[in-house]
């Protein structure tokens, strides 16, 4: 199992669940009992302590604000558990002592038992928390049922501050219609996919320095197919007493590592074109050259140019061994190598070209949604609102920090860091949902057949994009918001 695969595990065994989820997903909710909520103190700054501060001041009087949620990584970490669960847990503090709240989990939600508890809780008209928080293969159970409400419409939300991505809020939108919130309240940097390289194998056969290539802009995936070509050969040869060197090693699955090379040539499945239903859009002449960059990389059999984690020995491992020049994985791998005492640098992941620019798979996959029955949105908006501002740009600063001190072993790794962290991938598929057959079949599912068997391209768009219009005009059609 691959650490980029964390989520699509948890999907599998839900997954069962799902018509049944469905089912019960359809059926109305009845009243909610209001009956506990304690309404906010609204009291305004004091203009003598900072000039003409009138922005509101709220009080809600120790109530607590629920997630309903069962990985607990992003909102109520354990201590020490990760390079950012510690500011995560100083936002939480700073928030509660602002507001006078305190931030809980709905208990009794797990893996196994998520949609249907959510489920009966919500058909019974019980509390399902002030907010939602789940897989993206998860959001579509609840977005085809139409049974949560446009971020968009909450009281005190303003997804054109600095604190929300526009990329993330655009993904997440269909029509006026935002289903979640992706960005820095879900955005785990140290689960970056990024490219990993031994130093001591890089300097001995490739002429430039690495950091020079991409500071000069070079640092594209045609020059880094280049570099796995042309050195592992000479490797192979001159050292066959110390088993097997690859050009490129991953920790990732061979379908994970086609996706991550698509996504950091900046390529999208679909877009919201008028009038605002979703619609593939792929099929052009970059696609075509994009698929063949990675058919030659990972499908070729001249020698040992690439392995990934699905035979018996890891991409990580054959790293950690010295057996390979690169090896893609997650920001958190670092550990592992520091240990090991391999002599490694960091970098982006390749560019689509050198005009383009860079684009960041991150392998943690979680959307923060509303359901349309909770009790008061004026306190979830105004929560969500400053969880949101309180978020922005910190974590990714403090996990740069955290890796530069630890980890990695050059000036050039927080240089690095900073391009890692700049551009995170988002697509519409997040909102669709892949783990739903026309969708997954519209999307991952042409790329990666088309790999494996050749089968045309045009024919595999074509018959798919049928189905996928049909789908979404059932599914995902929304009148005004």
């Amino acid at each position: 199992m691959t650490k980029f695969c964390v989520y699509s595990v948890m999907a599998c065994v839900i997954s069962v669940l799902f018509l049944t989820s469905c089912s019960l997903l359809s059926m109305p909710p009845s009243s909610v009992d209001d009956s506990n909520i304690v309404p906010p103190e609204f009291i305004y700054g004091d203009e003598s302590d900072n000039g003409a501060d009138s922005s509101p001041v709220y009080n809600f009087g120790g109530r607590d604000f629920t997630i309903a949620m069962f990985n607990r990584d992003l909102f109520l970490p354990e201590k020490d558990s990760s390079p950012v669960s510690n500011k995560i847990l100083e936002r939480n503090d700073n928030i509660q002592k602002e507001l006078n709240i305190k931030i809980t989990a709905l208990e009794g939600l797990t893996s196994d038992n998520f949609l249907v508890e959510l489920d009966k809780r919500y058909n019974s008209g019980l509390f399902c928390g002030d907010l939602l928080v789940v897989p993206h293969s998860l959001l579509p159970i609840f977005v085809s049922q139409k049974k949560i409400m446009s971020v968009k419409s909450l009281p005190f939300v303003d997804l054109t501050a600095e604190c929300y991505d526009t990329q993330a809020v655009n993904s997440a939108t269909i029509g006026n219609f935002v289903h979640g919130v992706y960005g820095d309240l879900t955005y785990m940097p140290d689960k970056s996919v990024c490219v990993f390289f031994n130093k001591d194998i890089a300097n001995e056969n490739i002429r430039e320095n690495l950091y020079s290539i991409e500071k000069n802009g070079q640092w594209t995936w045609d020059n880094f197919i280049s570099f796995v070509k042309s050195t592992i050969p000479g490797i192979n040869a001159a050292a066959s007493d110390k088993g097997n060197f690859y050009g490129l090693s991953t920790s990732l699955s061979l379908y994970d590592t086609i996706d991550t090379m698509w996504a950091s040539c900046g390529q999208k499945f679909f877009d919201n074109l008028p009038p605002n239903i979703p619609k593939m859009n792929f099929n052009t002449e970059k696609t075509q050259i994009v698929i063949d960059k990675i058919r030659g990389l990972l499908y070729n059999k001249e020698g040992n140019l690439y392995v990934s984690n699905d035979g018996e020995m890891s991409g990580d491992d054959l790293f950690v061994q010295g057996n390979a020049l690169f090896c893609i994985a997650t920001l958190d791998s670092a550990q592992s190598f520091s240990d090991a005492g391999i002599n490694f640098g960091i970098l982006p992941l390749p560019k689509y070209d050198e005009n383009a620019p860079y684009s960041t798979y991150v392998a943690s996959s979680e959307s923060v949604c509303v359901l349309n029955n909770i009790p008061d949105s004026d306190f979830t908006g105004i929560v969500l609102q400053r969880l949101a501002e309180t978020s922005s740009f910190n974590n990714a600063d403090y996990c740069k920090d955290y890796y530069v001190t630890n980890f990695l072993t050059d000036n050039s790794s927080a240089i690095m860091l900073d391009k890692i962290f700049k551009n995170p991938y988002y697509d519409l598929s997040f909102t669709l949902g892949t783990s739903y057959p026309e969708i997954a079949a519209a999307s991952y599912g042409i790329l990666h057949s088309n790999l494996e068997t050749g089968v045309s391209f045009d024919a595999l768009y074509d018959l798919n994009n049928r189905q996928f219009d049909s789908y979404v005009k059932t599914n995902f059609t929304y009148k005004g918001e």
